[in-house]
């Protein structure tokens, strides 16, 4: 490990630049898509957050997650932005339903300072393990990490868990080499604020209890030595529940109504095919291409380096990263967001072996040669995550389909239209058109709910006879992704693709937007002019 003191003191440097580099990019697009809002999650954090500021009643009412950290975070900053605007509840209830933008970004800008942090924590920990040089790399990964960066700007609970974890291993760390009552609490008490903000950060007990045996084994005690500060760091773990999420203790059958509904063994689009699938899936999706080949040369590198070599912590690092990898793998869902925890410890693996071989050439070489091959590893391992997240950060920035589509509507589509639209297609104003949504087949007008631009819900493909649309004297039908995804399990929905391709034979298609590197992001956005 390269100890030089100048020398580290230059790549603190370097890390403190990524990461302030990796801030500004997430900045940049924070505002993405507002006054709309896209993500079909962000509400269920952010509307919770704003009735609880409306009724003060502490309590979410809901534990799928469960998300309180979250929630209780965005319930901070809307307190403060309501002191701020010196508005009254009723007042603010109104602005809410007309632009929800300011709770949304203030929400948002919530989550930026939780992923801030988890940059910070992240070069602590590889630091720890690594030393400088590979810190200054991990933290470069992190913040070039396109699900990092994309999931920095989404009011949801995924970063916040991350941050949570990762202040929980740093304290592991310490439990496995110095092993002071404190290292155990404070391990055991930020876990438990990762777990209630979501429940899988429960695995990361086993490095804990990893953590405990190493610092036995080393000092050749018996594994039921020292018993008591494990169990303190479970009673700490509690704790650290009942503080983060405190009506979940006390609300037992909402939080079995909510995990059922979140145990579902299946979900369009994010159903598993099985373990070996899933963790295939997991890295070689959302993990290399977030850390490119190179990162992925030194993280399996690094992992080689702790299990030869008995790097504890390196091995604590492997350790949390394959707990947590075999849990989300083991689940009936799969998606690459679950992937984000996972991120740290893989950028820290990376760190180690990249330290490694730096000590190895610093035994032939001066310190000149390993800070010239540290550098340059770095600069061209960052060089493939960065033109995999850049485009996309650019064109969050710029534009979204939906945002194209709904232009073109405004621009094309008269005023006093009837308009058919299903969920994840462009918000329009309610004032101008009639808008029309499909319910238990049958089409309905979209109760806009005092809002100045309508949410469409509803699936067009749902609806039971295509002849309803005429009948209806509907002028035109807008369609999101949905169709594409059923499509993708042909057999499962045979009856809503014949529905949906039915629909489109008898319509014009009149205009399609879609995502592209470097312009706009989101999703196929098709409209149809009846016939």
């Amino acid at each position: 490990m390269i100890r030089d003191h100048d020398v580290n003191r230059w790549f603190t440097l370097g890390a403190l630049l990524l990461a302030l580099t990796g801030l500004g990019l997430r900045l940049y697009a924070i505002d993405w898509g507002l006054p709309f809002v896209y993500d079909p999650d962000e509400p269920d954090f952010v509307q919770r957050a704003f009735a609880m500021l409306q009724s003060g009643n502490l309590d979410p009412g809901w534990f799928g997650h469960p998300g309180s950290t979250a929630i209780y975070s965005f319930l901070a900053a809307f307190g403060a932005l309501e002191i701020v605007g010196s508005s009254d509840l009723a007042a603010a209830a109104a602005a809410f339903r007309e632009d929800p933008s300011p709770w949304f970004l203030a929400a948002r800008v919530v989550i930026v300072l939780f992923a801030t942090g988890t940059l910070v924590l992240a070069w602590q920990f590889a630091r720890r393990i690594a030393g400088g040089a590979g810190a200054m790399l991990a933290t470069g990964l992190l913040a070039a990490s396109m699900l990092h960066t994309q999931l920095s700007i989404i009011a949801r609970s995924d970063m916040v868990m991350t941050f949570f974890v990762l202040l929980a291993m740093l304290a592991v760390l310490s439990v496995a080499t110095v092993g002071r009552w404190r290292d155990y609490l404070a391990a055991g008490f930020c876990l438990g604020l990762a777990i209630a903000t979501k429940y899988p950060a429960a695995v990361f007990s086993l490095v804990i209890i990893g953590a405990h045996l190493l610092r036995l084994r080393d000092r050749s005690s018996p594994v039921w030595a020292e018993f008591p500060r494990l169990a303190a760091a479970g009673g700490a773990t509690i704790a650290g529940i009942a503080v983060g999420s405190p009506y979940l203790l006390v609300s037992p059958l909402v939080v079995l109504r909510d995990l059922n509904f979140e145990a579902r063994t299946y979900h369009l689009s994010g159903t598993s095919e099985g373990f070996l699938p899933a963790l295939a899936s997991y890295l070689g999706g959302p993990i290399l291409t977030d850390i490119g080949a190179i990162g992925a040369v030194l993280a399996v590198a690094g992992a080689w380096h702790a299990l030869t070599r008995r790097h504890r912590s390196g091995q604590l690092a492997l350790l949390a990263l394959a707990v947590y990898l075999a849990f989300i793998s083991s689940l009936s869902l799969r998606w690459d967001r679950w992937a984000l925890p996972a991120l740290p410890f893989v950028v820290a693996l990376a760190a180690l072996g990249l330290s490694s071989a730096a000590d190895a050439l610093r035994a032939r070489s001066g310190a000149r040669a390993v800070s010239a091959m540290v550098l340059v590893v770095t600069a061209v391992a960052l060089i493939q995550p960065t033109m995999a997240s850049l485009p996309w950060t650019v064109a969050t920035a710029r534009d979204d389909s939906r945002d194209m589509a709904s232009r073109w509507i405004l621009e094309n589509v008269p005023a006093g239209s009837a308009i058919l639209a299903e969920s994840y297609t462009p918000q329009l104003p309610a004032d101008r058109y009639r808008l029309y949504t499909v319910e238990q087949g049958r089409i309905w007008r979209l109760d806009t709910q005092g809002r100045r631009f309508a949410v469409p819900r509803g699936i067009v493909g749902t609806l039971a006879d295509p002849g309803f649309i005429a009948r209806q004297g509907i002028d035109y039908v807008v369609i999101a992704n949905h169709y594409d995804r059923r499509l993708a399990e042909a057999e499962r929905y045979q009856r809503t693709i014949a529905t949906y391709e039915a629909i489109m034979r008898s319509g014009e298609k009149v205009y399609e937007a879609d995502q592209a590197p470097w312009v706009a992001i989101g999703l196929p956005v098709r409209i149809f002019r009846v016939r």
